[in-house]
């Protein structure tokens, strides 16, 4: 499905700032569920703050807008491609301000036009967060749908972890291990709804040398990867010669491992005629990355995957530390049987959190912000724990020097340097971050965003346990 739209909403009040900063959406309705195309919906969001000083709302689009994204009443805001709603500065919609239709503190309500909108899904990101204001970002959010068909609009909210994008197709995957007569069978199957042709790519997801390249599949010299098609280079078709399945609407292709070479083959099965855009994310391919082991006579390592288990509500892990006696932590939620349950962790949750050699918890923030008037110097936010993220002390503002760093256009607008996941302990105590963003002089532009430039890897080092940070290499 194509056509889609994604759009994000922040809320706001005063509030006093003690406490630990914390921000909570308790009620968020969008009314009525089902309405004529051209009509509006009204968006009701209610919530909570604590340890910050204001919250306010943001209404927008979390990517360029292209036709049939920007509803009535919106604005395409400059640098960014969004389509913004807004009554107040930096694009936000202002708690009491001249669009809230509610005039309690920390409440919105607020029409969200759906003329405009062409036909199909369209997504939205309702958020609370602390600005315009300075210090860390504090927020909640939201997912929205808009489903727009036949003249009819239906509306609904989706639970923090929803992804929100539908995919048209349903994936056949391999078994991880070939059966008794050495091979595997993978495909892809139709849904309803699907407008696009089927078809199925099936490659390598990384790059791999011509020795490597699986029995019956073309290398690309130029890509240094490996394809199975129809003919080389080309997709499999619904029907076609390497589809062993008579139906319409389903492709299967044996893949004959029995011939392949022992070890552990990445393959990527991919629909690229269907594309799915959801919340924060610009339209993509469906695919499925998946792994194939052949075994061959010397194995003696066995790795067993077991059933799925929830941790939390979220798209992944930002770490996941083993502490010993079963206890993990993933900075956010904590299991203390190995991992076979989860609850979330005691608020300020770590970002991120290292295990140093002493036994406590580092956790450096994503982001690090400019220190107004010095130029090359940036804060982070750091936390502490001594007792396996039980108790966690911060966030403590620590000192960034990168003299020739400066703010670009990424998957967002940056204003300073990003510390990566992991952190290096050496054997003097010092510790490296690895480090990415942009330095004065950075100008070949991305090419994997519009309007962007290449970023670049570095490396920093604290001598002081994370006190301080300055740039190494």
């Amino acid at each position: 499905m194509t056509g889609r739209w994604t759009t994000a909403v922040l809320l706001g009040v005063c509030a006093g700032a003690a406490g630990v900063p914390d921000i909570r959406i308790i009620e968020c309705r969008l009314v009525p569920e089902r309405c004529r195309q051209g009509e509006t919906l009204v968006l009701r969001v209610r919530a909570t703050a604590s340890g910050v000083a204001c919250m306010n709302f943001r209404l927008r689009t979390p990517y360029r807008a292209a036709k049939g994204d920007c509803p009535d009443g919106f604005a395409i805001e400059p640098g960014s491609g969004c389509a913004v709603l807004a009554d107040g500065p930096g694009g936000n919609l202002m708690d009491n301000g001249e669009r809230d239709r509610d005039a309690a503190a920390g409440a919105l309500e607020v029409p969200v036009p759906t003329a405009g909108l062409g036909p199909g899904v369209h997504y939205l990101v309702v958020f609370a967060h602390n600005r315009p204001g300075e210090g860390r970002h504090v927020l909640d959010w939201r997912n929205l749908k808009l489903t727009l068909a036949e003249g009819r609009v239906t509306a609904a909210v989706l639970d923090a972890e929803a992804a929100g994008a539908e995919e048209g197709v349903e994936f056949l995957l391999p078994p991880r291990r070939p059966g008794a007569g050495g091979g595997v069978v993978c495909g892809v199957r139709r849904r309803d709804g699907l407008s696009q042709p089927l078809s199925l790519r099936l490659a390598t997801p990384y790059t791999c040398l011509p020795e490597e390249t699986p029995p019956g599949f073309h290398y690309d010299a130029g890509t240094k990867s490996a394809s199975l098609g129809d003919s080389p280079g080309q997709t499999i078709a619904d029907n076609g010669p390497l589809d062993t399945d008579p139906a319409s609407g389903t492709i299967r292709v044996r893949l004959d491992t029995g011939t392949w070479t022992s070890g552990i083959h990445a393959l990527t099965l991919e629909a690229p005629a269907e594309q799915v855009r959801g919340p924060y994310r610009r339209t993509a391919p469906v695919y499925r990355d998946v792994q194939i082991a052949v075994p061959g006579p010397g194995d003696h390592l066995e790795v067993r995957v077991g059933d799925a288990v929830t941790v939390g509500k979220g798209t992944h892990f930002e770490a996941l530390v083993s502490l010993g006696n079963g206890r993990v932590t993933t900075g956010s939620h904590s299991s203390e049987d190995g991992g076979r349950t989860w609850r979330p962790s005691p608020r300020p949750a770590m970002p991120r959190p290292n295990l140093l050699g002493d036994g406590s918890l580092l956790a450096v923030s994503y982001r690090a912000l400019p220190v107004p008037g010095h130029a090359g110097v940036f804060t982070v936010d750091v936390y502490r724990s001594e007792d396996g993220g039980r108790t966690v002390a911060g966030p403590r503002r620590a000192e960034v020097r990168v003299p020739l760093a400066r703010g670009a256009l990424g998957h967002g607008l940056h204003v300073g340097p990003l510390f990566g996941r992991s952190l290096v302990e050496l054997e003097n105590g010092d510790l490296l971050a690895g480090m990415y963003g942009w330095f004065e002089g950075d100008t070949e532009p991305d090419r994997y965003r519009e309007g962007g430039t290449m970023r670049r890897a570095y490396v920093c080092r604290s001598r002081d346990r994370g006190e301080t940070w300055e740039y190494l290499s």
